[in-house]
């Protein structure tokens, strides 16, 4: 037997959101949630707010109102701290930039790259993953994803997405773009061949 759905006394289904948000049922739950994250009334009203605004869909960022430009300049300094090789430095700031604001796909890369170039391909693998959702023909970010599984020892999976890229249709790249992504796809695609008559000749173990 199917089990009932849970009723919030004072609450019905056809209220509209900010109705439901008033209401002192809604309020005593919220409350409970934050409750332990300060004793200040003026800052617990402020993260009421700001959940209020994430909750009808906005960013975090955009709940607190903060500046966009400001994001731009963090996004700047860490691009400025990956190039200059400080990945944990970078990590870091494109961390805060994907907590502001969860649906930036640039960030989500950029953190995918530092944890790639410190080593952590597994969470670079997640981070990619994420960034894909948001940006599904980030070829760049497909071939980086295919060089953490190539890593990670996932060689035929990191085969078929690197086989994948000739067939995807870049209509937004010009043809120098098209050729050089395609020349790192093919570069990537000759290791992995080479990895795989490795490994069934060594019998090491490949996914």
């Amino acid at each position: 037997m199917e089990s009932e759905s849970k009723k919030v006394p004072g609450i019905v289904p056809e209220m509209e959101f900010d109705e439901i948000w008033s209401s002192d049922a809604a309020r005593k739950i919220i409350e409970s949630v934050l409750d332990g994250f300060t004793d200040d009334p003026h800052e617990k009203e402020s993260l009421l707010e700001t959940t209020r605004e994430i909750m009808k869909g906005k960013t975090f960022g955009q709940g607190a109102a903060i500046n966009e430009e400001h994001l731009d300049m963090v996004a700047h300094l860490a691009a400025q701290q990956f190039l200059a090789a400080h990945y944990e430095d970078a990590l870091r700031l494109y961390g805060f930039i994907t907590i502001m604001n969860h649906y930036d796909a640039s960030s989500l890369k950029g953190m995918a790259m530092c944890h790639q170039k410190i080593g952590n391909h597994q969470e670079a693998l997640r981070c990619f993953g994420l960034a894909l959702v948001l940006k599904p023909n980030d070829i760049d970010s497909i071939l980086m994803t295919a060089d953490s599984l190539l890593r990670t020892g996932h060689l035929h999976e990191a085969l078929d997405i690197v086989d994948k890229v000739f067939a995807t249709p870049l209509p937004e790249k010009s043809p120098s773009e098209i050729r050089d992504l395609h020349q790192k796809a093919a570069g990537l695609r000759e290791v992995l061949i080479l990895q795989l008559k490795h490994s069934t000749k060594s019998r090491l173990p490949i996914h």
